[in-house]
């Protein structure tokens, strides 16, 4: 039997972007996206960089933007600053985000014309 090996928490550098201010940027995959967590029950995104894996927690912006996008595909964010909602006049964090898709994780279209037809009706039983 093999030997039981210990799992120990990844720590993650974060990206800071408040810190950092407008223009600050990160560029990777996106490894995984973690729900729930914290008081707030936010998400913490993990983006593999050139530089390691960075971290941050999401927010209404990011998490709108970033829901359509999965895992192992290549992601771009900016930090745009502070922007005022023209509805409410609350200030928020406010973000560009771009993605592309790795080549090697693309999927050939499917061709309908080689799926096997039912060779009998369900509905008849």
């Amino acid at each position: 039997m093999s030997e039981w090996n210990k799992i120990e928490p990844t720590i993650t550098d974060n990206w800071d972007y408040k810190k950092e201010g407008a223009g600050s940027e990160i560029v990777g995959k996106l490894t995984n996206i973690k729900d729930d967590m914290g008081s707030n029950g936010s998400k913490i995104y993990e983006v593999r960089t050139k530089d390691g894996v960075k971290s941050f927690w999401g927010s209404t912006v990011l998490d709108a933007r970033l829901q359509s996008i999965a895992i192992g595909e290549e992601v771009r964010i900016t930090y745009k600053g502070l922007a005022t909602s023209e509805k409410s006049g609350r200030n928020y964090h406010d973000f560009d985000v771009f993605n592309r898709m790795d080549p090697e994780l693309k999927e050939e279209p499917i061709d309908l014309s080689e799926i096997p037809e039912l060779d009998q009706d369900l509905d008849s039983k």
